[in-house]
């Protein structure tokens, strides 16, 4: 996995010079970047402007795709959706299939994620499996232990846990096999939600300690994610001056960022822990 510190340095600082970029690079540095930058809407507007200015069909698709995946992160799935839709239109039908297939993975990500987001698993994991075919094709092995990862994400949210924990497991190896510490540390994250919802608190709290181990600090959306997941299972377990340090965290993290999914979440589950307890964020 590349350093999510060199990426934002790398990040395209213009319009003009992300069109170019998008044109080299795939979708995942291009979202690396964009969660490295932690201001989401200035990415958002930055997308809106490079579409364009893109020379290329490919280009087009991945930076349309990186806009839609950014406004999961704000939270407007509506609008990732259409975003998403945007970027299926710039596909070039007398190009054979296989020299966009890098572009088709992104976009059926980012389907996938944001069906995920307005509640609709079953598509989204259809999404997911389409991905995962094309990433067959472009021979993308980040792509594809992402696709393992969010097929474990769907099939959960469909009330499969033996077989979203297939998937995890499957997307634990590929991640681990390719360096990808930041991929790990959410699947892991992933994990402890999994195992909490069929009441194994402490494989859950085990797998939340690997997540947060993982996690790189640059990531605000993530050190969310994984304090959330640590104070969630600690609170399991009875521990709640533990679980408040934790959930504190996951609530400034998110706020920072703009993360708005994981403020809410925090925020929620910081609720739990007793009376008096406040999250001290605010949503951007």
């Amino acid at each position: 996995m590349s350093n999510p510190r060199l990426i934002a340095q790398q990040f395209p600082e213009n319009p003009e010079r992300l069109a170019l970029i998008a044109e080299f690079e795939s979708i995942q540095r291009l979202a690396v970047a964009a969660r490295a930058e932690n201001d989401f809407h200035t990415v958002l507007e930055r997308c809106d402007r490079a579409v364009p200015l893109a020379r290329t069909a490919l280009a087009r698709v991945l930076i349309e795709s990186l806009g839609s995946l950014v406004s999961t992160y704000l939270g407007d799935y509506q609008g990732a959706l259409e975003r998403s839709i945007r970027a299926a239109d710039h596909f070039d039908g007398s190009v054979p299939i296989h020299t966009q297939a890098r572009a088709a993975a992104a976009l059926h990500r980012s389907l996938g994620n944001a069906l995920m987001g307005l509640g609709d698993p079953q598509r989204a994991l259809a999404e997911y499996q389409a991905g995962a075919n094309a990433c067959d094709v472009a021979a993308d092995a980040w792509e594809h232990s992402a696709a393992l990862y969010n097929l474990g994400e769907a099939t959960a949210g469909l009330g499969d846990p033996e077989r979203a924990l297939h998937y995890f497991q499957q997307a634990l190896e590929a991640k681990g096999r390719i360096g990808d510490d930041w991929g790990l540390s959410y699947t892991h994250a992933a994990l402890a939600n999994l195992h909490a919802t069929v009441d194994e608190p402490e494989l859950a709290l085990e797998e939340a300690r690997r997540a947060l181990t993982l996690a790189p600090t640059s990531d605000l959306k993530l050190q969310s994610t994984v304090h959330r997941t640590m104070g969630e299972a600690l609170l399991a377990l009875g521990h709640e001056t533990e679980a408040r340090d934790h959930l504190q965290v996951a609530v400034e993290a998110a706020s920072q960022v703009g993360a708005a999914p994981e403020l809410e979440a925090a925020r929620s589950a910081l609720l739990r822990v007793g009376p008096g307890q406040r999250a001290s964020g605010s949503s951007s």
